[in-house]
């Protein structure tokens, strides 16, 4: 009888183990799935992966709102860094032009 009450507690564990086991695995499968609905999420709020010019918040192109879409902040805020960014770049150029020496012509 003894034999057979440690054969019966052996099992139980067993089952018990293997039913612990399982629901680990259902865990970890329902992690991996939230996280692909998330990242699913992200893509279709945004409507598309990659980089591309706005067809409904654009002034001239729709750059500024492409950017401003892809990563999730405010239009202006793209259109005054670009603003100002464009400004630093081509006043370099004209810098540049004031200070270099003409090239003689005949």
């Amino acid at each position: 009888m003894e034999e057979k009450d440690k054969i019966k507690k052996l099992e139980e564990e067993l089952a018990k183990k293997e039913n612990d086991l399982k629901i680990k695995e259902l865990e970890e499968k329902i992690k991996s799935t939230d996280q692909k609905m998330q990242n699913d999420k992200a893509i279709k709020s945004n409507g598309y992966e990659g980089l591309y010019c706005s067809s409904d918040d654009k002034i001239l192109l729709g750059f500024c709102g492409g950017l401003a879409h892809k990563f999730g902040v405010q239009t202006s805020i793209v259109r005054f860094i670009v603003f100002i960014s464009g400004f630093f770049f081509v006043g370099w150029f004209y810098l540049a032009g004031l200070f270099l020496p003409k090239h003689p012509t005949k």
